[in-house]
């Protein structure tokens, strides 16, 4: 019988739960995209929100290596708890929620 802990998290969960810290800077941005909108236009908008994507992806992959497995477990859970809060709170009460209409 293996004596391989079989019950840690692996390298793909760690970065699946830490994602969540970049997942809630980009729906901070996705909410706010018409100000994206005004400054790039209305078609390079969207890919204004794919690029940010991209620039989070990679200094998440970049910061992943630099901070301690304990700490990014806790960063990522805070990130994917605020991420669903402040999409459930646009969800509910609508794009007047934040100020913009």
């Amino acid at each position: 019988m293996s004596k391989k802990n079989t019950y840690g998290i692996g390298p793909f969960g760690r970065w699946t739960i830490y994602w969540g810290a970049s997942m809630f800077i980009l729906a901070l941005a996705t909410i706010k995209h018409e100000l994206l909108e005004r400054v790039l236009g209305p078609k390079a908008g969207a890919y204004g929100l794919l690029g940010i994507a991209t620039v989070l992806w990679i200094i998440s992959r970049v910061l992943i290596e630099y901070i301690p497995p304990r700490l990014v477990i806790i960063v990522g859970v805070i990130g994917w708890i605020l991420t669903f809060s402040l999409l459930y709170w646009f969800y509910c009460f609508g794009p007047g929620a934040f100020g913009h209409h």
